[in-house]
């Protein structure tokens, strides 16, 4: 991607002066400001967070005195390309977020705030957001200027009929609200600027001379079809705001806007339909609507197969001859009969389904769970051809439906196409997806002839090809086609609106000269993504092992869909982002990097670059992004590898070469205490600490025990294996619970020992190695996981389970050996690995746990460890400590607990930490809580510190509950003084 170097850095000159917010014009932001949720790719000229309207203004007047295009941008969600562009990105999801209360059935809410947190906003309040789009993560900006639709589109209308005013920056910098005036701010004037007057009379002059072309944007569908809502304006001259919604950016920059409001909904009813015909399915689908439903939507046979395949849930509900599959949603109070209802219909009709699940209110899962497992098998499908969103945004005539259901078919069997279907029958939009690699050039005309003939079939039967992504750049090369007459018409407004074409030129009256059509992404060093060598062509050299498969496809893995942006207290990843908000933090961001630094050399960057690592740096390995994306792309893998490749070339920080050897320093710790524990919490001490090895001296952590456990088990015969004849495991000994707090091992012990199974504590062990390869440092990692599978490997084929009570020791062995080793040992002990809480809980399953638990009359707070999450065995903690009568356990699933091993050590992440997991923390540290509970010592380390409050792992409080433990119970009393390293 090509790029004016020059007048990028004037443009930051020019701004950096005259704005408030920040200018960007580094590369590497630039990269990462190329690409959204489409498959697309432009390379812009800076990137700019404006802090507020006053901004934005100023940053107008520039760009139109320089002639320098805008592109307004919110979350780059859209799967269009409508947030790309080459001149200036203005960012607004970083400043503009503020959501107002509530007045007069209508709420105010600035462009960048998400409709997650405007919906959980409004929740609280007992009320809900008209026409919500299907993406949560969307900004109120960029859903509102393309006027996207959701679920709700048949109850609802479209976004634009429920905005009562709106602020918007024009074309000569004037801060303007346009719509009700009864709805504009306290103190905002009432009376148009001259501007805005010279606009609402040039649109009257413009409406009344070409009635024709007005007439020809007028279709059979209810979707405006980037039609600047004409028709809308020309009925009520003053809803002239309505021309900035579905306009993308190219009219103006949308700033806040007033939304009307409403009380929830009642509870829904769902209704899951299977049909082995999917033309009984259509019909069944036309059937539905007679019952008045708010959502119906049917799935084809493809789409199933991937839900089937990704849910155990669906694949139950899903009966294995289905075609087609209707899912039907009702919202009506007291009308949960209704699902029946038309199953008895359907069989009037000669449609009696093979299947049906009906399900009422929010106690039982919803079969809308299909369509979710659904689109995430489409986003999974591993390479090298991808389910790309070309056309999944078309509408036609309900009635044209099978009709164009039969054409499309021959269409794409004539291509050689495969393609996901998803059809709404109430509006008429059809979903469509097809496979794809669009970076090969013969694929890529391929493609565009497939979409030409599906496109033109549709303006064939009087369709739109947009309903709530715009036009963006995939489908901008029609809209001449589809509108006919009336393309001078838009032209014309444009021109009127922005005579200098800086409002993101290229889109809805597009395409424009400088933009290619359909301009790719890029995969530099992916030549072959079928070679099965793990060898990335023209890319770096890599540290860790991909198993037969490019880090590059990994990279390519990310489809740019967005959902990493999230800030949901309900999902983890990431949790970095989370708090800081940027781009740069987002999973989303770092497969971009690694996916284009194959073709950066010439700038001087790759893998191993310092400014690679600061993108690496902002992934601490908690592998939430791997666990809860769509598309399951390897972003923790791929960050090691850029930390691993900067520190091949660079070397360690001097802080960091220190962590990496923990448990040396553990060791040494130990061996000193308790004068390393009375010298580390000199405060003199702690700042050395600080200045020359980067450790926060405002982190508190953990004393050394005096004893360590190993040494405690050789004493006890623990080392020694057991007599056969007995269940029994070999335990990993996590160096916190051998060094700072043996009594988590000892209560490990204990519990298996209660519960007749004999443990092995294998001597010569070491740290799993996750700590040195969080930091980059793989030989340290490498040498650990050496010694360790001398010591374990044979026990592992003994038939021992290897038993883990820290889950990031457990995570490595099963998820992050394997990138270190290809030695078959590794396998053979992740299949044996198993973490405490999921081995106790599996045997209570089997009826071999005992419970013969004393009363334990308190109220604690539990969180559950990313990595536990991370497992896949489940999170049993809970479940564990729930069988221990009167004890009262709330679980703080709110956020990560921040820490992140060596992470939360740092001076520079100390706050960040913190901010990471203040939504835990602030609960457990409520009075009602009376200790707090966790699996992972870094996070134990962090509820201490952060709420002073006792943290036990689950074993301690299992071990006290047998009444293994009594010394526990005053400890339980004592508060958390100043803990040492």
């Amino acid at each position: 991607m090509a790029r004016d170097k020059a007048l990028s850095e004037r443009i930051h000159d020019d701004l950096k002066g005259i704005l408030k917010g920040e200018v960007r014009v580094d590369l590497l932001t630039l990269l990462l400001f190329s690409t959204d949720g489409s498959p697309f790719e432009l390379m812009p000229l800076a990137v700019v967070n404006p802090l507020d309207a006053n901004d934005l203004s100023t940053l107008v007047k520039y760009a139109s005195e320089n002639k320098i295009a805008l592109t307004p941008r919110g979350a780059g969600t859209g799967t269009a390309g409508g947030a790309l562009g080459q001149g200036i990105i203005v960012d607004l999801s970083r400043n503009f977020r503020k959501i107002h209360e509530p007045a007069s059935s209508a709420i105010r809410v600035e462009a960048g705030a998400t409709l997650r947190e405007l919906k959980a906003f409004l929740g609280q309040r007992q009320a809900r957001v008209l026409s919500e789009p299907w993406n949560e993560e969307r900004t109120v900006g960029g859903w509102l200027a393309s006027d996207a639709v959701g679920p709700t589109l048949m109850e609802d209308g479209h976004p634009r009929h429920h905005v009562e005013a709106l602020q918007a920056v024009l074309n000569d910098g004037t801060v303007a609200w346009l719509g009700n005036p009864a709805y504009f701010p306290e103190g905002v004037s009432q009376e148009p600027s001259s501007r805005l007057e010279a606009l609402q009379e040039g649109m009257e002059t413009l409406l009344g001379e070409n009635q024709a072309a007005l007439k020809a944007l007028c279709g059979k569908t209810p979707f405006p079809r980037g039609n600047y809502n004409l028709q809308e304006i020309a009925r009520d001259p003053e809803s002239l705001a309505k021309i900035f919604l579905g306009a993308e950016g190219s009219l103006g920059i949308l700033v806040e806007a007033v939304l009307r409001i409403q009380g929830k909904k009642p509870n829904e009813t769902w209704a899951l339909y299977c049909f082995n015909q999917f033309n009984n399915c259509l019909l069944a689908g036309q059937a539905a609507l007679s019952f008045s439903p708010h959502a119906c939507e049917i799935l084809d046979h493809r789409m199933l197969s991937m839900a089937r395949s990704s849910d155990n849930l669906c694949a139950e509900w899903i009966h294995p001859a289905t075609q087609g599959a209707l899912l039907v949603g009702f919202r009506d109070q007291g009308l949960g009969n209704k699902g029946k209802e038309l199953e008895f219909t359907l069989g009037e009709k000669g449609l009696a389904p093979l299947r049906t699940y009906v399900t009422q209110g929010g106690d039982l899962p919803s079969p809308w769970r299909i369509r979710e497992f659904a689109l995430k098998g489409v986003a999974r499908v591993k390479g090298p051809e991808y389910f790309l969103p070309l056309l999944e945004d078309l509408a036609l005539p309900p009635s044209s439906i099978p009709q164009f259901l039969e054409k499309a078919t021959s269409i794409l069997q004539s291509h050689e196409a495969t393609a996901v279907q998803s059809i709404r029958p109430g509006t008429g939009q059809v979903q469509m997806r097809v496979l794809g690699s669009p970076w090969k050039r013969e694929e890529a005309g391929r493609l565009w002839s497939l979409a030409d003939q599906i496109n033109s079939l549709v303006i064939q039967l009087d369709g739109s090809l947009s309903c709530q992504e715009g036009l963006g750049l995939a489908r901008i090369p029609w809209q001449a086609k589809i509108t006919g007459p009336g393309f001078s018409l838009l032209k014309k407004v444009k021109d009127l609106f922005d005579p200098l074409n800086v409002f993101n030129p290229g889109k809805v009256v597009g395409p424009s000269p400088e933009i290619p059509v359909w301009p790719f992404r890029t995969h530099p060093g992916l030549e072959n993504p079928e070679n099965a060598s793990g060898e990335p062509g023209d890319g770096p050299r890599l540290n860790l092992e991909w198993l037969g498969r490019q880090a590059g496809a990994a990279a390519a893995q990310c489809n740019g869909c967005g959902l990493c942006r999230t800030n949901s207290p309900g999902k983890r990843m990431c949790p970095v982002f989370h708090v800081r908000g940027e781009e740069q933090a987002t999973p989303r961001a770092k497969a971009n990097l690694f996916r284009l630094l194959p073709g950066l050399k010439e700038e001087g960057l790759d893998l191993s670059s310092p400014e690679t690592r600061r993108i690496a740096d902002l992934c601490f390995n908690c592998k939430m992004c791997g666990l809860e994306c769509p598309a399951g792309a390897q972003i923790p893998a791929l960050m090691l590898e850029a930390k691993a490749a900067n520190v091949e070339k660079h070397g360690l920080e001097r802080n960091d070469w220190v962590l990496a050897r923990m448990e040396l320093l553990s060791q040494v710790g130990s061996a000193l205490a308790p004068l390393a524990n009375w010298f580390l919490g000199h405060s003199l001490t702690r700042w050395l600490l600080e200045k020359f090895l980067g450790i926060s001296r405002h982190r508190s952590l953990a004393k050394f025990s005096r004893v360590n456990f190993l040494h405690r088990a050789r004493q006890k015969g623990w080392t020694i294996p057991p007599r056969p004849g007995r269940p029994r495991v070999a335990y990993f000994l996590d160096p916190f619970a051998n060094y700072n707090e043996p009594e988590i091992a000892e209560a490990v012990v204990g519990v298996l020992h209660h519960n007749h199974v004999e443990v092995l504590i294998p001597p010569g062990q070491t740290g799993s190695g996750m700590t040195p390869l969080a930091l980059g440092d793989v030989e340290t990692a490498r040498e650990n996981l050496k010694t360790n599978l001398r010591v374990f490997a044979d026990l592992a084929r003994e038939g021992y389970p290897i038993l883990f009570s820290e889950p990031a020791a457990a995570l490595f062995f099963t998820q992050d050996a394997s990138r270190l080793s290809t030695d078959p040992d590794v396998k053979i002990i992740a299949e044996k690995s198993v973490e405490f809480c999921s081995f106790l809980w599996d045997m209570h399953q089997q009826g071999n746990l005992r419970t013969d638990f004393k009363e334990m009359a308190l109220r604690a707070g539990h969180h559950i460890p990313c990595h536990v999450k991370a497992l896949g065995q489940g999170v049993h903690g809970p479940n564990l400590l729930g069988l221990i009568p009167k004890l009262e356990l709330e679980v703080i699933d709110r956020s990560c607990s921040g820490m992140a091993g060596t992470f939360g050590l740092k001076k520079e992440n100390f706050e960040l930490s913190r901010k990471i997991g203040r939504p835990m923390l602030e609960r457990l540290g409520q009075p009602d809580l009376q200790l707090g509970s966790t699996e992972c010592s870094w996070c134990k380390m962090q509820m201490e510190d952060g709420t002073k409050k006792r943290t036990f792992h689950p074993a301690q409080i299992l071990s006290h509950a047998y009444g293994l433990s009594n010394h526990l119970e005053k400890k339980m009393q004592i508060p958390v003084g100043r803990m040492l390293l």
